[in-house]
């Protein structure tokens, strides 16, 4: 599981994302967790893993989104390179 952060391009993506982001961003997700398991609160446990788990899935979705508007951008740059070279004088 852990070569596989590796070779999957979108958890690459994500991993990057996170990077850039900074750590601060990182932290501040999970500072909510961690302050209420030492509180022994499984529900804020529980709602705050949850707020977390959401942010993530925005994350996936994003970086999904973007591979798949990239992919996009290069198929109609090919098809316009083709349209142009067949009418190029």
């Amino acid at each position: 599981l852990w070569n596989l952060r590796a070779a999957s391009p979108l958890a690459s993506a994500i991993i990057s994302r996170a990077h850039d982001s900074g750590l601060e961003a990182r932290t501040r997700e999970h500072r909510p967790i961690l302050a209420a398991i030492r509180a022994r609160d499984p529900a804020a446990a529980r709602n705050a893993m949850r707020e977390h788990m959401q942010c993530v899935r925005d994350y996936v979705l994003e970086a999904t989104e973007m591979a798949e508007i990239e992919s996009l951008r290069n198929q109609l740059r090919s098809q316009r390179d083709a349209w142009a070279s067949r009418t190029a004088p």
